[in-house]
Protein backbone atom coordinates (compact mmCIF):
# COMPACT_ATOMS: atom_id res chain seq x y z
CA UNK A 1 0.00 0.00 0.00
CA UNK A 2 1.35 3.53 -1.08
CA UNK A 3 1.69 6.20 1.86
CA UNK A 4 0.16 9.40 0.53
CA UNK A 5 0.71 12.76 2.12
CA UNK A 6 -0.80 15.96 1.80
CA UNK A 7 1.28 19.15 1.91
CA UNK A 8 -0.42 22.81 2.22
CA UNK A 9 1.97 25.79 0.25
CA UNK A 10 2.67 29.10 -0.86
CA UNK A 11 5.32 30.92 -2.69
CA UNK A 12 6.77 34.31 -0.37
CA UNK A 13 5.87 37.33 -1.71
CA UNK A 14 9.31 38.65 -0.63
CA UNK A 15 11.83 35.97 -0.97
CA UNK A 16 9.96 33.76 -3.61
CA UNK A 17 10.38 30.62 -1.88
CA UNK A 18 8.21 27.77 -1.53
CA UNK A 19 7.03 27.15 2.27
CA UNK A 20 4.91 23.73 2.88
CA UNK A 21 3.29 22.27 5.77
CA UNK A 22 1.84 18.89 6.64
CA UNK A 23 -2.34 18.62 6.45
CA UNK A 24 -3.73 17.43 9.40
CA UNK A 25 -7.33 15.50 9.34
CA UNK A 26 -10.13 17.60 11.38
CA UNK A 27 -10.51 15.61 14.59
CA UNK A 28 -12.48 18.45 16.98
CA UNK A 29 -15.58 19.67 14.93
CA UNK A 30 -15.17 23.26 16.44
CA UNK A 31 -14.90 26.65 15.07
CA UNK A 32 -12.14 27.71 16.89
CA UNK A 33 -9.60 25.22 14.48
CA UNK A 34 -10.72 26.52 11.43
CA UNK A 35 -10.08 27.26 8.42
CA UNK A 36 -10.68 23.48 6.78
CA UNK A 37 -10.55 22.74 3.21
CA UNK A 38 -12.18 19.92 1.97
CA UNK A 39 -10.53 17.30 -0.19
CA UNK A 40 -11.86 13.93 -1.70
CA UNK A 41 -14.57 14.38 1.03
CA UNK A 42 -12.57 14.75 3.82
CA UNK A 43 -12.14 17.42 6.66
CA UNK A 44 -8.32 18.84 6.90
CA UNK A 45 -7.15 22.24 8.72
CA UNK A 46 -5.38 24.71 7.04
CA UNK A 47 -2.64 25.95 8.95
CA UNK A 48 -1.00 29.78 8.25
CA UNK A 49 2.36 29.82 6.79
CA UNK A 50 4.67 31.92 7.90
CA UNK A 51 8.01 33.69 6.57
CA UNK A 52 9.51 36.99 6.01
CA UNK A 53 7.60 37.52 8.77
CA UNK A 54 4.48 37.65 7.29
CA UNK A 55 1.45 34.98 7.70
CA UNK A 56 -0.59 33.76 5.23
CA UNK A 57 -2.85 31.11 4.27
CA UNK A 58 -1.89 28.53 1.61
CA UNK A 59 -2.96 28.79 -1.98
CA UNK A 60 -2.10 25.24 -2.81
CA UNK A 61 -2.39 21.55 -1.63
CA UNK A 62 -0.13 19.18 -3.37
CA UNK A 63 -0.29 15.24 -2.82
CA UNK A 64 3.10 13.82 -2.11
CA UNK A 65 4.25 10.14 -1.93
CA UNK A 66 7.23 7.47 -2.04
CA UNK A 67 6.18 5.42 -4.79
CA UNK A 68 4.19 6.09 -7.84
CA UNK A 69 0.18 7.34 -7.66
CA UNK A 70 -2.38 5.67 -9.91
CA UNK A 71 -4.10 8.05 -12.34
CA UNK A 72 -7.48 6.32 -11.18
CA UNK A 73 -7.01 7.95 -7.66
CA UNK A 74 -6.90 11.92 -7.63
CA UNK A 75 -7.82 11.87 -11.13
CA UNK A 76 -3.65 11.86 -12.13
CA UNK A 77 -3.67 15.04 -10.69
CA UNK A 78 -0.76 16.01 -7.80
CA UNK A 79 -1.59 19.61 -7.41
CA UNK A 80 -4.50 22.20 -6.21
CA UNK A 81 -5.57 25.05 -5.86
CA UNK A 82 -6.86 25.69 -2.81
CA UNK A 83 -10.56 27.38 -2.86
CA UNK A 84 -11.48 25.54 -6.08
CA UNK A 85 -14.02 23.59 -6.57
CA UNK A 86 -11.92 20.39 -6.10
CA UNK A 87 -10.73 21.75 -3.14
CA UNK A 88 -13.58 24.22 -1.05
CA UNK A 89 -12.96 25.93 2.14
CA UNK A 90 -14.10 26.56 5.12
CA UNK A 91 -14.13 29.95 6.70
CA UNK A 92 -16.11 32.82 8.35
CA UNK A 93 -13.79 35.57 7.81
CA UNK A 94 -13.68 37.28 4.47
CA UNK A 95 -11.54 36.05 1.45
CA UNK A 96 -11.24 35.90 -1.75
CA UNK A 97 -11.44 32.13 -2.26
CA UNK A 98 -13.45 31.21 -5.21
CA UNK A 99 -15.61 27.91 -3.59
CA UNK A 100 -15.50 29.13 -0.02
CA UNK A 101 -18.71 27.86 2.86
CA UNK A 102 -19.14 29.17 6.67
CA UNK A 103 -18.41 26.95 9.65
CA UNK A 104 -22.57 27.04 9.81
CA UNK A 105 -23.59 25.78 6.37
CA UNK A 106 -20.76 23.16 6.98
CA UNK A 107 -22.62 21.58 10.09
CA UNK A 108 -25.75 22.16 8.45
CA UNK A 109 -24.52 19.83 4.85
CA UNK A 110 -22.72 17.57 7.60
CA UNK A 111 -25.86 16.58 9.83
CA UNK A 112 -27.94 16.10 5.98
CA UNK A 113 -24.67 13.96 5.39
CA UNK A 114 -25.61 12.09 8.14
CA UNK A 115 -29.07 11.16 7.06
CA UNK A 116 -28.13 10.53 3.68
CA UNK A 117 -25.73 7.93 4.89
CA UNK A 118 -28.35 5.90 6.86
CA UNK A 119 -30.77 6.47 3.83
CA UNK A 120 -28.74 5.14 1.61
CA UNK A 121 -27.29 1.95 4.06
CA UNK A 122 -31.36 1.02 4.44
CA UNK A 123 -31.76 1.26 0.59
CA UNK A 124 -28.52 0.24 -0.73
CA UNK A 125 -28.60 -3.89 -1.05
CA UNK A 126 -32.02 -3.04 -3.02
CA UNK A 127 -30.37 -0.05 -5.49
CA UNK A 128 -27.70 -2.47 -5.94
CA UNK A 129 -30.07 -5.52 -7.11
CA UNK A 130 -32.25 -3.35 -9.44
CA UNK A 131 -29.16 -1.72 -10.70
CA UNK A 132 -27.63 -5.62 -11.54
CA UNK A 133 -30.85 -6.36 -13.12
CA UNK A 134 -30.39 -3.29 -15.43
CA UNK A 135 -26.78 -3.73 -16.57
CA UNK A 136 -26.85 -7.42 -17.26
CA UNK A 137 -30.13 -6.86 -19.29
CA UNK A 138 -28.85 -3.37 -21.36
CA UNK A 139 -24.83 -4.25 -20.92
CA UNK A 140 -23.85 -4.56 -24.56
CA UNK A 141 -25.66 -1.00 -25.13
CA UNK A 142 -23.96 0.36 -21.91
CA UNK A 143 -20.34 -1.07 -23.86
CA UNK A 144 -21.15 0.98 -27.02
CA UNK A 145 -22.12 4.06 -24.79
CA UNK A 146 -18.60 3.95 -22.78
CA UNK A 147 -15.47 5.88 -23.78
CA UNK A 148 -13.08 3.58 -25.11
CA UNK A 149 -10.06 4.66 -23.21
CA UNK A 150 -12.88 3.82 -20.04
CA UNK A 151 -13.40 0.04 -21.89
CA UNK A 152 -9.19 -0.01 -21.92
CA UNK A 153 -8.68 0.62 -18.40
CA UNK A 154 -11.99 -1.81 -17.48
CA UNK A 155 -10.04 -4.65 -19.72
CA UNK A 156 -6.72 -4.38 -18.12
CA UNK A 157 -7.81 -4.38 -14.95
CA UNK A 158 -9.72 -7.45 -15.11
CA UNK A 159 -6.65 -9.00 -16.94
CA UNK A 160 -4.69 -7.80 -13.80
CA UNK A 161 -6.73 -8.79 -10.84
CA UNK A 162 -9.67 -11.38 -12.30
CA UNK A 163 -7.24 -13.23 -15.09
CA UNK A 164 -4.04 -13.89 -13.01
CA UNK A 165 -2.07 -14.67 -15.87
CA UNK A 166 1.32 -16.40 -15.13
CA UNK A 167 4.41 -13.80 -15.57
CA UNK A 168 5.77 -15.95 -18.61
CA UNK A 169 2.28 -15.41 -20.38
CA UNK A 170 1.83 -12.94 -22.75
CA UNK A 171 -0.88 -10.23 -22.56
CA UNK A 172 -4.37 -10.26 -24.55
CA UNK A 173 -4.51 -6.42 -24.41
CA UNK A 174 -1.41 -4.29 -25.71
CA UNK A 175 -1.80 -1.22 -27.03
CA UNK A 176 0.56 1.80 -27.87
CA UNK A 177 -0.59 5.02 -28.81
CA UNK A 178 -3.67 6.63 -28.48
CA UNK A 179 -4.17 6.55 -32.17
CA UNK A 180 -4.00 2.93 -32.61
CA UNK A 181 -6.29 2.76 -29.35
CA UNK A 182 -8.88 4.45 -30.96
CA UNK A 183 -8.46 2.22 -34.52
CA UNK A 184 -9.66 -0.86 -32.56
CA UNK A 185 -12.16 0.41 -30.54
CA UNK A 186 -15.04 -1.92 -32.12
CA UNK A 187 -12.41 -4.72 -31.57
CA UNK A 188 -12.25 -3.96 -28.23
CA UNK A 189 -15.73 -3.52 -27.20
CA UNK A 190 -16.89 -6.36 -28.91
CA UNK A 191 -13.94 -8.55 -26.98
CA UNK A 192 -15.26 -7.85 -23.58
CA UNK A 193 -19.48 -8.17 -24.88
CA UNK A 194 -18.30 -11.97 -25.69
CA UNK A 195 -16.08 -12.08 -22.81
CA UNK A 196 -19.09 -11.39 -20.54
CA UNK A 197 -21.22 -14.03 -22.35
CA UNK A 198 -18.74 -16.97 -22.51
CA UNK A 199 -17.68 -16.85 -18.98
CA UNK A 200 -19.53 -17.28 -15.87
CA UNK A 201 -22.09 -15.26 -13.87
CA UNK A 202 -18.97 -13.81 -11.32
CA UNK A 203 -17.19 -12.55 -14.32
CA UNK A 204 -20.24 -10.48 -15.23
CA UNK A 205 -20.42 -9.55 -11.40
CA UNK A 206 -16.89 -8.52 -11.29
CA UNK A 207 -17.31 -6.36 -14.51
CA UNK A 208 -20.93 -4.86 -12.59
CA UNK A 209 -17.94 -3.98 -9.96
CA UNK A 210 -15.32 -2.62 -12.21
CA UNK A 211 -17.89 0.05 -14.33
CA UNK A 212 -21.11 0.52 -11.69
CA UNK A 213 -19.99 -0.53 -8.06
CA UNK A 214 -16.98 2.01 -8.47
CA UNK A 215 -18.69 4.70 -10.11
CA UNK A 216 -21.19 4.57 -7.01
CA UNK A 217 -18.67 4.27 -4.63
CA UNK A 218 -15.99 6.70 -5.52
CA UNK A 219 -17.30 9.40 -7.81
CA UNK A 220 -21.24 9.39 -7.33
CA UNK A 221 -21.12 9.21 -3.37
CA UNK A 222 -17.85 11.37 -2.70
CA UNK A 223 -19.42 14.57 -5.22
CA UNK A 224 -22.63 14.69 -3.07
CA UNK A 225 -20.44 16.23 -0.35
CA UNK A 226 -19.32 18.97 -2.87
CA UNK A 227 -23.41 19.57 -3.34
CA UNK A 228 -22.86 19.47 -7.47
CA UNK A 229 -22.55 16.28 -9.76
CA UNK A 230 -21.31 16.34 -13.05
CA UNK A 231 -22.79 14.48 -15.46
CA UNK A 232 -21.19 15.34 -18.88
CA UNK A 233 -18.20 13.76 -17.39
CA UNK A 234 -20.10 10.94 -15.67
CA UNK A 235 -21.39 10.05 -18.71
CA UNK A 236 -18.32 9.73 -20.65
CA UNK A 237 -17.47 7.30 -18.01
CA UNK A 238 -20.37 4.66 -17.72
CA UNK A 239 -22.35 5.91 -21.04
CA UNK A 240 -25.67 7.90 -21.06
CA UNK A 241 -28.28 5.30 -21.04
CA UNK A 242 -26.39 3.46 -17.21
CA UNK A 243 -26.06 6.84 -15.75
CA UNK A 244 -29.80 8.29 -16.67
CA UNK A 245 -30.63 5.16 -14.98
CA UNK A 246 -28.73 5.24 -11.78
CA UNK A 247 -29.25 9.41 -11.52
CA UNK A 248 -32.99 8.52 -11.52
CA UNK A 249 -33.19 5.88 -9.07
CA UNK A 250 -30.30 6.60 -6.89
CA UNK A 251 -31.89 7.09 -2.94
CA UNK A 252 -31.40 10.60 -2.31
CA UNK A 253 -32.51 12.91 0.63
CA UNK A 254 -34.81 15.80 0.22
CA UNK A 255 -32.30 18.20 1.16
CA UNK A 256 -29.61 16.84 -1.78
CA UNK A 257 -32.53 16.26 -4.10
CA UNK A 258 -31.76 18.99 -6.10
CA UNK A 259 -28.40 17.03 -7.17
CA UNK A 260 -30.74 15.03 -9.24
CA UNK A 261 -32.81 17.39 -10.86
CA UNK A 262 -29.85 19.58 -12.26
CA UNK A 263 -27.87 16.50 -13.26
CA UNK A 264 -31.12 15.51 -15.53
CA UNK A 265 -31.65 19.04 -16.46
CA UNK A 266 -27.83 19.13 -17.87
CA UNK A 267 -28.83 16.15 -19.42
CA UNK A 268 -31.88 17.07 -21.49
CA UNK A 269 -30.68 20.36 -22.11
CA UNK A 270 -27.44 18.57 -24.54
CA UNK A 271 -29.97 17.97 -27.36
CA UNK A 272 -29.07 14.13 -27.61
CA UNK A 273 -31.21 13.03 -24.63
CA UNK A 274 -35.01 12.17 -24.81
CA UNK A 275 -35.93 14.21 -27.01
CA UNK A 276 -39.99 14.09 -25.59
CA UNK A 277 -39.04 14.84 -22.62
CA UNK A 278 -37.51 18.03 -23.30
CA UNK A 279 -40.36 19.30 -25.00
CA UNK A 280 -42.33 18.30 -22.57
CA UNK A 281 -40.20 20.19 -19.79
CA UNK A 282 -40.25 23.45 -22.16
CA UNK A 283 -43.91 23.24 -22.57
CA UNK A 284 -44.66 22.51 -19.33
CA UNK A 285 -42.08 25.67 -18.47
CA UNK A 286 -43.76 27.94 -20.96
CA UNK A 287 -47.26 27.29 -19.13
CA UNK A 288 -45.57 27.82 -15.51
CA UNK A 289 -44.51 31.39 -17.04
CA UNK A 290 -47.48 32.03 -18.37
CA UNK A 291 -49.55 31.46 -15.35
CA UNK A 292 -47.04 32.39 -13.08
CA UNK A 293 -46.64 36.32 -15.25
CA UNK A 294 -50.93 36.77 -14.89
CA UNK A 295 -50.87 35.66 -11.18
CA UNK A 296 -48.03 38.65 -10.46
CA UNK A 297 -50.80 40.76 -12.25
CA UNK A 298 -54.13 39.85 -10.48
CA UNK A 299 -52.45 39.77 -7.23
CA UNK A 300 -50.44 43.41 -8.07
CA UNK A 301 -54.48 44.46 -8.84
CA UNK A 302 -55.72 43.22 -5.74
CA UNK A 303 -53.18 44.79 -3.82
CA UNK A 304 -53.80 48.10 -5.32
CA UNK A 305 -57.78 48.07 -4.65
CA UNK A 306 -57.01 46.76 -1.13
CA UNK A 307 -54.29 49.95 -0.29
CA UNK A 308 -56.87 52.68 -2.23
CA UNK A 309 -59.82 50.89 -0.08
CA UNK A 310 -57.83 51.37 3.56
CA UNK A 311 -57.12 55.17 2.13
CA UNK A 312 -60.60 55.41 1.70
CA UNK A 313 -61.72 54.05 4.56
CA UNK A 314 -59.14 55.77 6.95
CA UNK A 315 -60.35 58.76 5.23
CA UNK A 316 -64.27 57.81 6.30
CA UNK A 317 -62.79 57.47 9.90
CA UNK A 318 -61.39 60.83 9.92
CA UNK A 319 -64.44 62.72 8.49
CA UNK A 320 -66.72 60.69 10.62
CA UNK A 321 -64.49 61.91 14.02
CA UNK A 322 -64.57 65.21 13.04
CA UNK A 323 -68.46 65.11 13.08
CA UNK A 324 -68.71 64.11 15.66
CA UNK A 325 -66.78 66.67 17.21
CA UNK A 326 -68.84 68.94 15.44
CA UNK A 327 -72.05 67.34 17.19
CA UNK A 328 -70.33 67.51 20.71
CA UNK A 329 -69.43 71.48 19.80
CA UNK A 330 -72.70 72.09 18.98
CA UNK A 331 -74.46 70.26 22.16
CA UNK A 332 -72.50 72.04 24.55
CA UNK A 333 -72.64 75.57 22.89
CA UNK A 334 -76.15 76.09 22.67
CA UNK A 335 -75.94 78.83 20.36
CA UNK A 336 -78.63 78.84 17.27
CA UNK A 337 -76.40 80.75 15.08
CA UNK A 338 -73.79 77.94 15.84
CA UNK A 339 -75.98 75.43 15.35
CA UNK A 340 -77.20 76.10 12.33
CA UNK A 341 -73.95 76.88 10.62
CA UNK A 342 -72.48 73.79 12.14
CA UNK A 343 -75.55 71.97 10.60
CA UNK A 344 -74.69 72.83 7.40
CA UNK A 345 -71.38 71.73 7.78
CA UNK A 346 -72.69 68.67 8.96
CA UNK A 347 -75.41 67.66 5.92
CA UNK A 348 -72.13 68.47 3.66
CA UNK A 349 -70.08 66.15 5.46
CA UNK A 350 -72.81 63.39 5.35
CA UNK A 351 -72.93 63.76 1.68
CA UNK A 352 -69.30 63.77 1.44
CA UNK A 353 -69.51 60.14 3.59
CA UNK A 354 -71.90 58.57 1.08
CA UNK A 355 -70.02 59.11 -1.58
CA UNK A 356 -67.04 57.81 -0.39
CA UNK A 357 -69.03 54.89 0.86
CA UNK A 358 -70.73 54.18 -2.68
CA UNK A 359 -66.61 54.69 -4.04
CA UNK A 360 -65.86 52.16 -1.35
CA UNK A 361 -68.54 49.76 -2.41
CA UNK A 362 -67.33 49.78 -5.79
CA UNK A 363 -63.96 48.85 -5.50
CA UNK A 364 -65.09 46.28 -3.39
CA UNK A 365 -66.78 44.94 -6.06
CA UNK A 366 -63.89 45.47 -8.24
CA UNK A 367 -61.95 43.54 -5.66
CA UNK A 368 -64.25 40.35 -6.29
CA UNK A 369 -64.26 40.32 -9.98
CA UNK A 370 -60.85 40.08 -9.83
CA UNK A 371 -60.64 37.88 -7.39
CA UNK A 372 -63.25 35.60 -9.12
CA UNK A 373 -61.79 35.82 -12.86
CA UNK A 374 -59.52 32.89 -12.28
CA UNK A 375 -62.76 31.03 -11.79
CA UNK A 376 -64.22 32.55 -14.56
CA UNK A 377 -61.22 31.14 -16.46
CA UNK A 378 -61.77 27.97 -15.25
CA UNK A 379 -65.48 27.56 -15.98
CA UNK A 380 -65.12 29.24 -19.33
CA UNK A 381 -62.71 26.37 -20.55
CA UNK A 382 -65.06 23.74 -18.64
CA UNK A 383 -68.06 25.15 -20.70
CA UNK A 384 -66.26 25.14 -23.56
CA UNK A 385 -65.01 21.52 -23.44
CA UNK A 386 -68.80 20.21 -23.17
CA UNK A 387 -69.81 21.79 -26.02
CA UNK A 388 -67.56 19.09 -27.58
CA UNK A 389 -68.08 15.56 -27.73
CA UNK A 390 -65.25 13.01 -26.18
CA UNK A 391 -65.41 9.89 -26.79
CA UNK A 392 -65.52 8.25 -23.39
CA UNK A 393 -66.02 4.21 -24.05
CA UNK A 394 -62.59 3.99 -24.75
CA UNK A 395 -62.24 4.60 -20.62
CA UNK A 396 -64.98 2.40 -20.07
CA UNK A 397 -64.25 -0.01 -17.19
CA UNK A 398 -60.38 1.47 -16.91
CA UNK A 399 -59.31 3.22 -13.81
CA UNK A 400 -57.79 6.54 -13.82
CA UNK A 401 -55.35 7.42 -11.03
CA UNK A 402 -55.40 11.10 -10.62
CA UNK A 403 -52.08 12.79 -8.24
CA UNK A 404 -52.75 15.94 -7.54
CA UNK A 405 -55.68 18.10 -5.98
CA UNK A 406 -58.89 17.83 -8.07
CA UNK A 407 -62.16 19.35 -8.12
CA UNK A 408 -65.64 18.80 -8.99
CA UNK A 409 -65.88 14.56 -9.03
CA UNK A 410 -68.05 14.21 -5.46
CA UNK A 411 -71.09 15.75 -7.83
CA UNK A 412 -70.28 14.08 -10.99
CA UNK A 413 -69.67 10.36 -10.82
CA UNK A 414 -72.44 9.00 -12.60
CA UNK A 415 -71.17 10.95 -15.28
CA UNK A 416 -68.09 9.17 -16.07
CA UNK A 417 -67.90 5.19 -17.23
CA UNK A 418 -64.35 4.77 -15.28
CA UNK A 419 -63.44 4.52 -12.13
CA UNK A 420 -61.47 7.54 -10.98
CA UNK A 421 -58.87 7.49 -7.94
CA UNK A 422 -57.15 10.60 -6.50
CA UNK A 423 -54.34 10.92 -4.40
CA UNK A 424 -52.79 14.70 -3.22
CA UNK A 425 -48.93 13.26 -3.15
CA UNK A 426 -46.79 10.12 -2.79
CA UNK A 427 -46.49 10.63 0.68
CA UNK A 428 -49.99 9.61 1.35
CA UNK A 429 -50.97 6.12 3.13
CA UNK A 430 -52.80 5.49 -0.42
CA UNK A 431 -50.41 6.29 -2.89
CA UNK A 432 -49.27 2.75 -3.57
CA UNK A 433 -52.84 1.38 -4.04
CA UNK A 434 -54.00 3.93 -6.21
CA UNK A 435 -50.58 3.38 -8.38
CA UNK A 436 -51.67 -0.20 -8.41
CA UNK A 437 -54.83 -0.56 -10.01
CA UNK A 438 -54.41 2.17 -11.98
CA UNK A 439 -54.66 1.80 -15.71
CA UNK A 440 -53.73 5.54 -16.74
CA UNK A 441 -51.86 7.58 -14.48
CA UNK A 442 -52.66 11.40 -14.81
CA UNK A 443 -50.44 14.01 -13.31
CA UNK A 444 -51.74 17.56 -12.14
CA UNK A 445 -48.17 19.43 -12.76
CA UNK A 446 -48.96 22.19 -10.82
CA UNK A 447 -50.10 20.39 -7.35
CA UNK A 448 -47.05 18.32 -7.06
CA UNK A 449 -43.74 18.14 -6.77
CA UNK A 450 -40.94 17.22 -9.35
CA UNK A 451 -39.63 14.12 -7.43
CA UNK A 452 -43.26 12.77 -7.11
CA UNK A 453 -43.50 13.52 -10.61
CA UNK A 454 -40.12 11.42 -11.26
CA UNK A 455 -41.33 8.65 -9.28
CA UNK A 456 -44.49 8.41 -10.98
CA UNK A 457 -43.26 8.04 -14.55
CA UNK A 458 -40.37 5.77 -13.76
CA UNK A 459 -43.08 3.81 -11.79
CA UNK A 460 -45.32 4.40 -15.14
CA UNK A 461 -41.99 3.16 -17.22
CA UNK A 462 -41.43 0.01 -15.54
CA UNK A 463 -45.32 -1.11 -15.42
CA UNK A 464 -45.89 0.11 -18.93
CA UNK A 465 -48.85 2.10 -17.94
CA UNK A 466 -49.50 5.89 -19.96
CA UNK A 467 -49.11 8.93 -18.30
CA UNK A 468 -50.86 12.29 -18.97
CA UNK A 469 -49.59 15.37 -17.54
CA UNK A 470 -52.29 18.09 -16.77
CA UNK A 471 -52.44 21.58 -15.32
CA UNK A 472 -56.12 21.60 -14.92
CA UNK A 473 -57.86 20.79 -11.37
CA UNK A 474 -61.39 20.27 -12.57
CA UNK A 475 -62.13 16.46 -13.36
CA UNK A 476 -64.20 16.97 -16.52
CA UNK A 477 -61.24 18.68 -18.04
CA UNK A 478 -58.77 15.80 -17.05
CA UNK A 479 -61.16 13.49 -18.83
CA UNK A 480 -61.44 14.70 -21.44
CA UNK A 481 -57.54 15.07 -21.73
CA UNK A 482 -57.51 11.53 -21.41
CA UNK A 483 -59.86 10.61 -23.66
CA UNK A 484 -58.20 12.68 -26.07
CA UNK A 485 -55.07 10.31 -25.90
CA UNK A 486 -56.63 7.07 -25.41
CA UNK A 487 -57.88 7.99 -29.04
Amino acid sequence: MVDIELLASRACVHCKSTIEARLRKVITISKDTTPWIMFYANLYELPSLTCCEVSSLPTHIAVKTDGAIDNSLFSGKTKFKVGSEEVPVIIDDVNNYAVARTFAKQMEIEQQLAKQKKLWEKQKDDFFHKTYTYFKVHFEQIIDEMDHLEVLDILRTFEDDYVLLPPQSPRRFVYKGKNERKLITKWIKKEIKSLAQAESEEVQKYLYFLIVDYFIQLKLIPQIHYLKWDPQRFEKMIGESLLTYLLVSFPLTSYFSFLKDEAILQLTNKGQFQRELRQLLERTQKELNFVTNNNQKLQQTIEDQQKKIADLEGKNEKLRLQNSRLENQLNETGDILLIGRQAQKIRELKGLVNELQEEIKELRLQKRNVEDEEVLEEEEVVSEQKEQCYDYSLLSGKTIGIFGNIQGYQTEEDQFPCRILSCESLKNPDAVSVLRESDILVVLTQHISHSCMWSIKEFANQNHLPVVYSRHTNVQIILDQVAVTAE
